[in-house]
């Protein structure tokens, strides 16, 4: 079996016959989706209007330059009793159809909205659509699809949660369905992982201490936490732990399931930054740890700023060269700080990414290749479990291949092509 492909709505004849003939790549725009015009008033949240109701008196409903997914301006909502938040203005639709609903939640504190869609004859409720899980200070999307019942010109969207929630909408929208394409997995192809148990599991780098520069780095990696996760565990580092022997690391911070970022100088100068996302959901994320010596440092997630709390004193100048010191994919030196779950395309910089270029490595997926980057140091795909010597290999020039400690399992990822990312596991 290859090329699966799964629609919302009805391919024609011709449409199907295109699909068995092409690929993702190769496919019309149009049999990919086709969708309506956009039938909520200001849905992107630009314009300070009455386009937006209040629903059940919210503390808090107005139109915010905060935080915006998309242009200047999202929807602020905080709630102190049950069920408030917005309503939109009116729209019609039409008995029988298919309709695409989609809006982008930060969320600050739970509880996180939900979406009631009320039926065009105003006489009940066509769908409700929530979010699973939904981390804090970072842009999430929910996407659903309802058939309307009773078609009319007063349907309306009632987006609200109960007390103590806050939280920012924007892009929210209704579109008309003909066709949608919600997953696309060529499965002719998949990309290795290693699946770290956090018991014993590690990769040894070596401990040339020279390949990364002693300035600015970037770190950038894909993992995948189980959302149960708990306690903290490094993805990528060069850290023993004591005053000068850690020039950087990056994982998953002890008690908030967020990202840490941490760069050292050679004195002991030491500072890190938390993200705002969280990422113990079972989801594969692309992290990037990004750093400018004596200036900044910036975290981001799955292709977004993600920059939260920053700790410690002035900004490193230098990373520490302190010899004996192993990078370690999955933990740190002598073998602690182990991480749990799985982890692929670990990449080293002796540059500061650019936010376009963390875009683009995103945007390439988890199946990219970066062997040709400027500035790139250190790059391991973890495309073998094997305990060989030297067996996970350093594709950038300096050859600073890694040795498997532990007995870690090669996992593949299956991408979605489509921008939904629901990427499947080989088993």
């Amino acid at each position: 079996m290859s090329q699966f492909g799964l629609w919302h709505g009805a391919l024609t004849q011709a449409q199907i016959q295109e699909v068995m003939e092409q690929t993702y790549d190769t496919m019309t725009p149009s049999i990919k989706s086709t969708l309506g015009a956009e039938m909520i008033t200001n849905s992107d949240m630009e314009e300070d209007t009455t386009y937006w109701y209040a629903a059940n008196t919210p503390t808090t409903e107005e139109q915010s330059d905060d935080f915006a997914h998309s242009g200047t301006y999202s929807w602020h909502i905080v709630t102190d009793g049950s069920d408030e938040g917005v309503t939109s203005r009116t729209y019609t639709t039409v008995t029988g159809k298919l309709y695409k609903v989609t809006m982008w939640t930060y969320l600050i504190s739970s509880p996180s909205p939900a979406i009631t869609v009320r039926e065009g004859d105003g006489s009940g409720t066509a769908a409700t659509f929530g979010y699973s899980s939904i981390g804090t200070g970072a842009w999430t999307k929910l996407t659903g699809y309802y058939v309307e019942t009773a078609g009319g010109t007063g349907a309306d969207l009632n987006i609200r949660s109960n007390a103590g929630g806050e939280w920012y909408i924007d892009d929210v929208s209704v579109k008309e369905v003909t066709n949608d394409l919600v997953g696309y997995w060529g499965l002719d192809d998949s990309t290795e992982a290693l699946i770290f148990d956090g018991t014993g599991d590690y990769v040894n780098l070596g401990t040339d201490n020279t390949f990364y520069g002693n300035e600015d780095l970037t770190l950038s990696c894909w993992v995948k936490t189980p959302a149960t996760a708990s306690g903290s565990g490094h993805f990528i580092s060069r850290d023993d732990g004591t005053t000068t022997g850690r020039p950087f690391y990056m994982g998953m911070h002890t008690t908030s399931q967020q990202v840490i970022f941490r760069t050292q100088d050679s004195g002991g100068v030491g500072k890190y930054r938390l993200s705002t996302a969280t990422i113990d959901d079972d989801n594969w994320h692309h992290i990037v740890g990004v750093f400018v010596a004596g200036t900044s440092f910036d975290i981001y997630v799955d292709g977004s700023l993600s920059n939260g709390a920053l700790t410690g004193g002035d900004f490193p100048s230098n990373m520490g060269t302190k010899a004996g010191v192993d990078t370690i994919i999955s933990g740190k030196d002598g073998g602690s700080t182990l991480f749990t779950g799985d982890i692929a395309q670990v990449a080293i910089y002796n540059k500061a990414l650019t936010s376009a270029e963390v875009t683009t490595q995103y945007n390439l997926g988890i199946e990219g290749d970066y062997s040709s980057d400027s500035g790139l140091v250190g790059y391991w795909k973890l495309d073998t479990a094997s305990t060989s010597s030297n067996a996970i290999v350093d594709l950038s020039t300096n050859s600073n291949h890694g040795t498997v400690a532990g007995n870690p399992t090669l996992g593949g990822v299956v991408q979605d092509s489509t921008s939904n990312n629901n990427d499947g596991t080989l088993i």
